[in-house]
């Protein structure tokens, strides 16, 4: 099925935007069930049935967090009592999520086959974000590769700096925005398919890793795709901060949940040490710059798994709405959001503009 590349972003098509007033709704059921502040303890959880081990330290012993997903829909989360990794009851399998995010997850997930105006805007800030905190770690001319590069602003930002950059994105249609409107080197193809000629400087997992079937799979095949010192950012949300409200924490999608132990320890037993440690918005996502090694290691502590459920459940439904910190990012977000869409358009064309002059630049230069 052939789709119009231009469907999505058509300047003469109003869009119009009410802004979302933070309010606090507190279901009765949820405030009758949980007072603020009461502890959760491990063994106070229903033990699970799953028997596929853990991914990330190979334990088969597993506790039960949630049983709807944010939606309301039935997904069963758990987590491991070894190290704390949340994830789903039942792993789907690789041609489940194939098919997938080759052909729902966009639509699924943000309600949209082609990327929206405000969304490239969006994205387009975010890979400045990226390209500003990254590109100083980096020679010139470095290769940069980006996994599940989505509409592909960071693969051309990087390109647009000067370096030589690519990425893959199994959505169709935003792989197709990425080539046909942004002129990126994006192609919808998978990780585990990859046959890159020469190894990479820099690769990146932005909001990917929590969606792999096997994360330590995915890190160990890029472990391979990296030059010796080559580098690795990776950003997912943090499921010990408050990313979520109680009972919106999970999604489908998201077949693993990390907190900042559980990533680092992943990583670490998959061939890497830490560079940085990024922080910004407090608790709510992790990012991490980590870095190729040679050795590799998996240091477990007793403490892990209570230590990610004391993260995930410090706040119920109530004290979750009531902090300062939710009413002051949430209503800066969406005044942002609000200034975004009503300058998207223009925005966008300014940005479609700049890919196409460098896009001709390079042409002449050729």
């Amino acid at each position: 099925m052939q789709v119009g590349l231009l469907s999505s972003v058509d300047l003469n098509q109003a869009d119009v935007y009410i802004p979302r007033i933070p309010l606090i709704v507190v279901p009765l059921e949820n405030f009758c069930r949980m007072k603020v502040g009461t502890a959760m303890k491990l063994h106070s959880l229903s033990a699970s049935d799953r028997t596929a081990a853990c991914d990330l330290c190979q334990a088969t012993s597993f506790r039960l967090v949630g049983t709807k997903d944010r939606r309301g829909d039935e997904l069963e989360t758990v987590i491991c009592e070894t190290c704390g990794l949340v994830s789903h009851q039942r792993i789907p399998t690789d041609s489940e999520l194939n098919e997938y995010y080759a052909a729902e997850y966009r639509q699924d997930y943000h309600g949209e086959y082609m990327p929206s105006p405000h969304r490239v805007v969006r994205a387009w800030e975010g890979a400045n974000w990226l390209y500003d905190h990254l590109a100083h770690y980096l020679p010139p001319a470095s290769k940069v590769f980006e996994i599940g590069a989505g509409i592909g602003c960071t693969v051309k930002r990087f390109e647009l700096g000067g370096f030589q950059s690519e990425g893959i994105e199994p959505g169709v249609g935003f792989s197709e925005f990425a080539r046909n409107q942004l002129y990126a080197q994006v192609r919808p193809d998978w990780l585990f398919d990859l046959n890159l000629n020469s190894p990479q400087d820099l690769i990146l997992l932005v909001h990917v890793i929590e969606h792999f079937q096997s994360p330590r799979h995915a890190l160990e095949t890029i472990h391979q795709f990296l030059k010796p010192d080559g580098l690795l950012y990776v950003e997912c949300p943090n499921v010990a901060g408050p990313h979520a409200a109680p009972g919106k924490q999970f999604h489908f999608a998201h077949i693993y949940n990390f907190a900042p132990h559980t990533l680092e320890m992943l990583a670490q037993s998959c061939g890497y040490t830490i560079e940085q440690r990024i922080p910004v918005d407090g608790e709510l996502t992790l990012r991490y710059l980590f870095r190729r090694s040679d050795t590799s290691n998996l240091q477990l502590q007793p403490q892990f798994a209570q230590t990610t459920l004391d993260g995930m459940f410090r706040y119920n439904t109530l004290s979750y709405h009531l902090r300062p910190a939710y009413w002051g990012k949430r209503m800066l977000r969406d005044i942002r959001f609000a200034r975004q869409r009503l300058t998207a358009r223009t925005q966008l064309q300014q940005i479609l503009q700049q890919c196409r002059q460098a896009k001709s630049t390079l042409r002449h230069a050729a």
